[in-house]
Order: structure tokens, then sequence, then C-alpha cells
């Protein structure tokens, strides 16, 4: 294993300074706040599908679930098994829905579901959820980097932060769903070359080597936890994946953008294909570090947790030079990812919900841009400031705080919103009321109640340290969506004499239209995605495919090569696309 060379960093440095170009090219596609918070709803599945699943997934892949795996063995798959379960949900029963609502933010779903009141409880309740989980994230990749790389803290955190920054300023939707296509490519190519190095380790042998080195315990979910703790989280793993895909927060996020209903089933198409494969991309080196790295510890001593190194340990024993920048590109992207989708979501709240609402209703596109912009803009700094400030405390174990926060905090504001897509009759006060309720029933749980006191009261005594969080985890998810749910259904009891009030008729005969692009501008649009996109993906392809000329192994030009020509490949597919349509269109 060794630091990032001088190659590494010049691959970073191409990565970075591509997203940087991105930005650039796509602030020309910007005309007002729609264009800039959901492109317009106008794009193409595969860009808004590879953008909805970069942002479900987080650097938490590399680190805390490759270091599930190194632990516990293959349990931690059930999550990204679960999201492909929900999605295929999501794809017959609420991606048209989401497409449908006609809004710019979720927010505004929300005011036209539950009213005003609800709107304005979820723009200043979720603004500064978002922010800290966003601030939580980016610190704790830094930690990671430091650790693992032995790059700079506050140097990694600051570069990583501007860089999302300053594309979600600039470009806004368009840039960010483009460079998350770009980085989808790069992350799931990665992956795909960390597996091969893996496997070409002479301790593994090639894939009938890790089936047999690894240990049972590995592939036996029952070996290292009790049965019923196992059901209790995989069924708490559905259930959370479940509210996660269909609420009306993130099916704005993701299919608002797309033009159409057909798109939008497509885009979650996209995304089940992703999470049926990540998990098996995310297993080879994981497992191959149970035999290679037997103690973790010794290799990463500076990581409070060092089977988080699991997946990248393996990496730096087998890529060359130069590749491991890959890799750290790969890792930062679904880092930004997360991070770009959820600030130009921020903005949206904080400029179509409460500036152009409250302060100016009649305030020209002009204006609305460029306070759309320095909100991003703000909102980063805040993000920056508030990771680097979180980063200086390494000792904190950051990646568990994020799955804790979510459970805890995040659950809760879900529950209403998927509720609301399919029940008419609940009032407008569920909306707030729910999340409220749930979260005091969730941190009553955990700090009132204790789960060790609940686990014996279950009969499931002297726990392990890897069983408590486990069933730690399983409760609170289970507890708060029972406690919602039991609240939610009382409220829809104690309104069911009320009129329907004309907003939540007008919302649920919007839900029953369907889209119509030409109406809407969207068909317009489709040109200029596949000739944009096509030119990116080509030149984006082609630096790849350049470093192999840096000194280096045969293995490491050959993955330049691999990778470069794949997301080459990909973009004369798209300029080919865009050509054919142009020459149907011209006919």
């Amino acid at each position: 294993m060794h630091p990032l060379g001088s190659a590494d960093y010049l691959v970073i440095a191409f990565y970075l300074g591509f997203l940087v170009v991105i930005g650039l090219v796509f602030r020309r596609f910007n005309r007002d706040i729609s264009d800039y918070f959901r492109g317009g709803g106008k794009m193409l599945w595969w860009m808004s599908g590879a953008s909805a699943t970069m942002s479900a997934i987080s650097a938490w892949s590399f680190t805390g679930a490759a270091g599930s795996v190194y632990e516990t063995g293959t349990l931690v798959a059930a999550i990204y098994w679960s999201n492909a379960a929900n999605l295929a949900l999501v794809l017959f029963f609420s991606s048209a829905r989401f497409r449908r609502m006609r809004v710019v933010t979720y927010a505004e779903a929300v005011r036209r579901r539950y009213g005003g009141a609800t709107e304005q409880f979820y723009v200043w309740v979720q603004l500064p959820v978002s922010l800290v989980k966003s601030g939580i994230e980016l610190s704790a990749l830094g930690v990671f980097m430091t650790a693992v790389f032995h790059t700079e803290l506050l140097p990694t955190v600051i570069v990583l932060g501007s860089v999302v920054v300053f594309v979600a300023m600039l470009g806004g939707a368009w840039a960010v769903v483009a460079g998350d296509f770009l980085q989808s490519l790069l992350m799931l190519l990665v992956m795909g070359l960390a597996g091969w190095f893996a496997l070409r380790l002479p301790e593994i042998g090639g894939v009938s080597g890790l089936l047999a080195k690894v240990s049972a315990d590995h592939w036996d979910w029952g070996r290292r936890l009790r049965g019923e703790i196992v059901v209790l989280w995989c069924v708490a793993s559905f259930i959370n994946s479940f509210f996660n895909f269909n609420n009306m927060a993130e099916g704005a996020a993701r299919f608002l953008t797309v033009k159409d209903e057909a798109h939008a089933r497509k885009a979650a198409l996209a995304m089940i294909a992703c999470f049926l494969a990540i998990p098996v991309l995310l297993l080879l080196p994981a497992l191959a570090a149970t035999i290679v790295f037997p103690d973790l510890h010794a290799a990463f001593p500076a990581l409070r947790n060092p089977r988080e190194a699991a997946f990248v340990a393996v990496c730096l024993r087998t890529m060359p030079a130069g590749v491991v920048g890959l890799l750290v590109a790969g890792i930062f992207s679904v880092a930004m990812a997360s991070m770009d989708t959820g600030l130009n979501r921020n903005s949206g709240l904080l400029i179509r919900n409460f500036y152009q609402r409250f302060l100016r209703p009649l305030a020209p596109e002009r204006e609305l841009l460029f306070a759309s912009k320095a909100c991003t803009l703000g909102l980063g700094c805040a993000i920056v400031g508030l990771a680097s400030s979180v980063a200086l405390y390494s000792q904190l174990d950051l990646f568990n705080l994020v799955l804790t926060f979510g459970s805890l905090v995040s659950l809760p504001l879900m529950i209403p919103t998927v509720f609301g897509l399919f029940v008419r009759s609940a009032p407008d006060w569920a909306g707030w009321s729910t999340p409220l309720v749930g979260l005091a029933a969730g941190w009553t749980l955990r700090f009132a109640l204790g789960l060790p006191r609940l686990a014996s009261w279950l009969g499931w005594n002297n726990l392990t340290i890897l069983e408590a969080d486990s069933f730690g985890y399983g409760a609170t998810v289970i507890a708060v969506v029972i406690v919602c749910g039991a609240w939610y259904a009382a409220s829809v009891w104690l309104a069911r004499h009320a009129s329907e009030p004309d907003h939540v008729r007008a919302f649920f005969s919007d839900l029953r239209r369907p889209i119509s692009p030409a109406d809407e501008g969207g068909a317009l649009d489709d040109l200029r995605q596949y000739r944009t996109m096509g030119r990116l993906s080509l030149a984006y392809g082609a630096g790849i495919a350049l470093f192999a000329a840096l000194p280096g192994e045969p293995a490491g030009r050959t993955a330049f090569l691999f990778c470069g020509g794949m997301i080459a490949a990909i973009g004369g597919v798209l300029r080919w696309t865009g050509n054919r349509r142009r020459e149907e269109s011209t006919a």
C-alpha cells in the first residue's frame, strides 16, 4: 500500500476540473428557476436515472457498507436489494404520480396536499436537517481520506465542497444531473476494476478461490446474529427503503426532472439495475480483504473503525499508480452527488417556497435566478464550514452517526409525504403533526425507554455489540413507522366528517392527468441533451484514456484505456442517437 502519487493527483485534478467544465457548459441551459431547480421537467430518463442513483447512495458504500461486509458478511447487501425491490414499487405505482405533481420543488407538492402551514414546516425543518447531514457526510469523507490516503484534512474538505458549490451554483439542476451521469459511469467502472484486481490477487485465486477461502460466517447471516434480529433488521431495511424512495421529497428530486411518465418509469428501471449490481461489485473487494488483511487496525491505525478501509485496502494493494486516482475520484463522485443534489434542492426551498412566495412574489426571472445562485453559494459555504468544524473531531463515529440521524430524524419526515400521495382523507394538520410524533417516539425509545430494556422485554438478553447495533436500528425504524402510522390513521378518523379542501381535490386531479411534453416544452430539448452529453462523454472518456500514456504498469494502462474507452463509447452512442433523431425530425 502506498500514499497518493503524482499520477494519482493528476487524475483527481482532471476529474475535479472536468466537473467545473460541466458547470460552465450547462449555465446556458437555465432560463428560469424551473430550469435551475428541476431542469424544466425536460430531462431524458438516462440522465435522471443516473443522477437519482448517485444521490441515493453515498461514500458510505465504499466505507461503512464495505466495513460491514468485512466484519459481519453479506447481510448489508440486503439494504441495496431492498432498494431495488422498493424501486419496483416506484416503477409501477409512484413514479408517474411524482412527475404529475407538476411543481418545481417538493415543498410545493406538500403545500398542494397539506396546505401552506405544512409547507413552511417542511421548509424550515428539512433545511437544517439536510445541511447537518451534508456537513457530517463531507466531514466523514475528509476524515477517511486523511487516514487512508494521507491527504490533509481541511484542504480535502474545502476543495471538494468548493467544487460542488461552484458546479451547483453555476449550472443548477442541469449541471448537477449531467455531472452525476458522468460520475455514475466512473463509479461503476471503478467498482468493476476493484473487483477485477481483487480477484487477481494470488491469495484469492479468482472467484472459486474467493468462495472457498472466505469464512462461512460471512455467507450465513445467522452465524453472528440471532435469527430473530436478522429478520428484524431485514424488515426494517425494507420498510426504511420503502419510505425513502416513495416520499414526495425524494420523488420530486428524482422524477420531477424527467419529461413525462414514460421517462420516469425508465429512470426507475435504470435505478433498479444499478441497485442489483452495486452490492455484487461491492462484495468482491470487501470479502477479499478478510483474507488479505485479517488485521486492518495494524494497516490503518489512524482510523477509529479500521474495517471501513476494507474496500480501499484491497485497491491500494492491487491498483497501479494513477488508477488509485480513479478510485479516489469514484469515492468523491458518490459523496459529491448526494451533496450537490441536496444543495440544489435546499436552495429551491428557500427561493421558491419562501423568497418568491412571501418576499418577492412579483420578482422577474432574472432576479430569481440571481437569488438562486446566491442562495446556493451561501448554503454551500455553510456546509463546508460545518464539515470543516466537525472534521476536527475525527474521534466521532461519523458514518454510524449518519445512519442514526437518518432513522431518528429523516424517517419521521418522510412518512406523511408517502401516505399523502395515496390517502385523500387525511387533514392538513396530519402533515406536520405526524413527523413531530415520530420524532418523539424515536427519541423516547432510544434515550428514555432504552433499547437494552426493550430487548430484555423481548427475551433477547446478553446481546453482542453487533446484535445491539442491529437491534437498535431495526427497533427504531419499526417503532417510528408504527407510531406515525397510528397517528396518521387517527387523524383520518378524526377528520372523517370534514369536507375535502379544494387544494386536495386539485392535487389528486393532477395526479390522474397525464403529462403532455409538447405542452410543457419538454419535447423540444431532447436533441440538445443528446448532443451536449455526447460531446462531454467523448471528451471525458478521451481524457481518461490519455492517462494510459503515463509511465506505469501494463495493467494500469489497460485500466485507463478500459474506463476511458467505455465512457467514450457511451458518448459516441449518445452523439449517434442525437444525429439520427435530428435526421428523423427534418425528414
